[in-house]
Order: C-alpha cells, then sequence, then structure tokens
C-alpha cells in the first residue's frame, strides 16, 4: 500500500479497537507511506458527543485538501 493514510480513531472503540490502528499506522509508516494516527479522546466508534473537539474533522479536510 502506498496511498497516504490518515486512520482517526476513538479512544473507546469497540469495532475498531486503538491497538489495531495503532499497528496499521506503525505498519504503514514502516513501508514509507505518509501516514497520521488521531486519537479522539472519549469516542466510540462513531463520533456522537456535540461537544467534541472539531479537530478530527478540521484535520481530515486539511488531509485531503493537502493530499489531492
Amino acid at each position: 500500500m502506498k496511498t497516504p493514510t490518515l486512520v482517526i480513531v476513538g479512544e473507546r472503540d469497540a469495532e475498531c479497537p486503538e491497538p489495531q490502528s495503532y499497528e496499521f499506522w506503525h505498519a504503514l509508516r514502516a513501508q514509507g507511506v505518509k501516514t497520521e494516527l488521531v486519537v479522539c479522546k472519549d469516542e466510540g466508534h462513531r463520533f456522537m458527543d456535540p461537544q467534541s473537539p472539531r479537530d478530527p474533522h478540521e484535520r481530515l479536510v486539511a488531509w485531503f485538501e493537502k493530499d489531492l
């Protein structure tokens, strides 16, 4: 895999657990793939808390603006 990859995961995600995301991110880095990992505190698989910071969404937009 060579596609630049942004990994965003909730700290309490039961569907895609945080350790799995770390392993994926680490494997991409080991292969020289441009990647970034963002862990969202107190969130699960879906970001439901309206008080959550907008940072993950802003990072996603910035990622696409930079890499598309």
